[in-house]
């Protein structure tokens, strides 16, 4: 809008004024005093149309000035925003960073853990397996005894027993101390006793060669009375161990010397016992 220059509102009022004089008759030339008016008037309507264009103008840069502030305000706003907002980003993936290191730390401590655990299950699984094939041992050894199967008979009381026995007493002689075999045959010894009937057995042929000099039917029982299967005819005699012919000895119905007896005896424990 448009605003009137005071000057001009003041030339227009003595316009009037000298009009108005001049009606009344005074000796100034109307025409060319008119004319006068009329382009003072004209250049002071320029004037003021120039000073209204520089008033828009003035207006429209103001506008445009408020319109700039108020949109740096706002960019610089957003401007501290978006800072603040990088910064928080900086943090956050800062901090993921830090999550993903423990993360893959925790990973590698969980790969680790199982592989300790695989580990100790299986020396768990080792343990338990070991355990159980001792606790059987013991529990066999604890409560049954040592069998050896044979298909030969006893021919006197726990003959193959003793037999066992003999060689196990002859064997922890030659074995070192100490050492597993020893202990072994040890423990063996330890908890099984010989009965020892062949003792008795031999002195009973002590009893019957010893000093012999002709084999007598007294002899013949007392042999027979321990086992044997006894022929006195010929020459010789025969005696058969319980009948079994793969222990059969025989031997001159007298001896020419007392080392007879004795060589009979040991003739028999080479064959029987």
């Amino acid at each position: 809008m448009a605003i009137a220059h005071p000057d001009l509102q003041e030339t227009e009022a003595q316009t009037r004024t000298q009009t108005q004089d001049i009606s009344k008759g005074s000796p100034i030339s109307e025409t060319g005093h008119i004319d006068e008016l009329r382009a003072e008037i004209q250049g002071l309507r320029a004037a003021n149309q120039q000073l209204a264009s520089d008033n828009q103008e003035l207006q429209e840069k103001l506008e445009k000035s408020e319109k700039e502030l108020q949109q740096f305000m706002l960019d610089f706003d957003l401007d501290s925003e978006r800072k603040k907002l990088q910064a928080q980003n900086n943090i956050l993936r800062s901090e993921q960073a830090d999550t993903q290191r423990v993360i893959e730390h925790l990973k590698q401590e969980k790969n680790q853990i199982a592989e300790q655990s695989k580990l100790l299950q299986f020396q768990l699984k080792t343990l338990t397996e070991d355990i159980t094939a001792q606790g059987q041992f013991h529990q066999v050894v604890r409560t049954t005894d040592l069998i050896l199967k044979s298909s030969e008979i006893d021919y006197y009381d726990h003959e193959k027993h003793d037999l066992v026995l003999e060689i196990l007493e002859e064997q922890v002689h030659k074995t070192i101390e100490g050492s597993r075999r020893y202990d072994l045959l040890v423990d063996l010894l330890k908890h099984n006793q010989k009965v020892d009937h062949k003792s008795d057995l031999l002195s009973e042929l002590e009893n019957i060669f010893k000093g012999i000099k002709s084999f007598s039917s007294q002899d013949k029982k007392q042999l027979t009375k321990i086992g044997f299967l006894v022929s006195d005819k010929g020459k010789h005699i025969k005696a058969i161990f319980h009948g079994d012919r793969r222990y059969q000895i025989s031997f001159a119905k007298s001896c020419s010397d007392t080392r007879g007896g004795l060589n009979i005896i040991g003739e028999i424990r080479r064959k029987v016992f």
